[in-house]
């Protein structure tokens, strides 16, 4: 039988493992995703106007207003939308 030649990687206790971050951009996927309750941190552009779904989000977590500028600098290449947001990924990390 042949071993693999990785070094086993040994797994935190239940509970104490690292909260890995996805980035969610969008105002529906960040909205569904506070939602689900996933959301960790979420980051909105300044000068927005009137939106229900802004709305909603703000009664579901704290909104940080940031320029445009540093949600840019976050995720370079990604056309900007209102939102930006942190989240747990699938397996709740």
């Amino acid at each position: 039988m042949r071993q693999s030649r990785r070094p086993r990687r040994s797994e935190p206790a239940r509970g104490q493992r690292a909260q890995a971050s996805v980035l969610i951009h969008g105002r529906n996927a960040v909205l569904e995703a506070a939602r689900a309750g996933r959301v960790v941190r979420v980051l909105q552009a300044s000068g927005l106007g009137h939106d229900p779904r802004l709305e909603e989000l703000g009664k579901l977590a704290t909104v940080e207003v940031v320029a445009p500028a540093q949600l840019d600098a976050l995720a370079p290449g990604v056309t900007r939308e209102s939102r930006r947001s942190s989240s747990r990924d699938a397996s709740g990390r």
